[in-house]
């Protein structure tokens, strides 16, 4: 949510395409939530049905730039992959987001990333908590910040 989010502080006009049931995380703080969907106009896409991939792809018709947060292969079976959408609209950017597939197919490829995993993976929740009690996530989404200024300055 931070690449669209930035997007859309240096001026961009966002619509984000959100599932009939989102993804809700209670330990997000609702800070973050409000800070990461600012600015943006939302439209709701079951984008498992014929009807909601119909509504994203009108709206790739005339986007600049598509930004995908999830799995890659996600994308390929619901025919929303780059070459997909390059086919739609041969001018869009896409910047797909991907925690461990980028790219390339690599061995966690098909595995989804939360930033505490991601936290956890890259040694960083180890620098949080006391010593001798639980490690604990760094209360921002930190992982999320840097690839939203990642993607968004790309």
């Amino acid at each position: 949510p931070m690449v669209s989010a930035l997007l859309g502080r240096f001026g961009a006009e966002v619509i984000q395409v959100t599932q009939p049931k989102p993804f809700y995380d209670p330990r997000m703080p609702v800070q973050f939530g409000l800070l990461a969907h600012r600015g943006k106009r939302s439209v709701l896409a079951d984008l498992q049905t014929e009807g909601g991939r119909e509504v994203l792809q009108g709206l790739v018709k005339w986007a600049n730039v598509v930004v995908f947060n999830g799995v890659k292969r996600q994308l390929k079976s619901l025919g929303l992959d780059y070459p997909s959408l390059r086919r739609m609209n041969p001018n869009v950017i896409f910047c797909l987001l991907d925690a461990y597939g980028g790219p390339r197919e690599g061995p966690w490829s098909s595995r989804i990333g939360y930033d505490d995993i991601m936290q956890a993976s890259l040694g960083i929740m180890d620098r949080f908590g006391n010593p001798g009690q639980p490690t604990e996530h760094a209360h921002i989404g930190t992982i999320d910040v840097v690839c939203g200024w990642g993607g968004a300055f790309s």
